[in-house]
């Protein structure tokens, strides 16, 4: 059986939008983080449900 994996980086952040590092704590997604997230789960649901 094979395995799969797909390696996505995460959407677009407030702290991401302000050119500002981040990881130490969690920033909200943007609009536009939220539309990427909604589109890579529209596109991932092809093959997986």
């Amino acid at each position: 059986m094979a395995v799969t994996f797909y390696i996505v980086r995460h959407g677009e952040t407030l702290l991401n939008s302000l050119n500002r590092a981040q990881g130490w704590s969690d920033s909200p997604l943007t609009d536009k983080g939220k539309n990427t997230a909604i589109e890579l789960g529209s596109k991932l649901k092809r093959y997986y449900f």
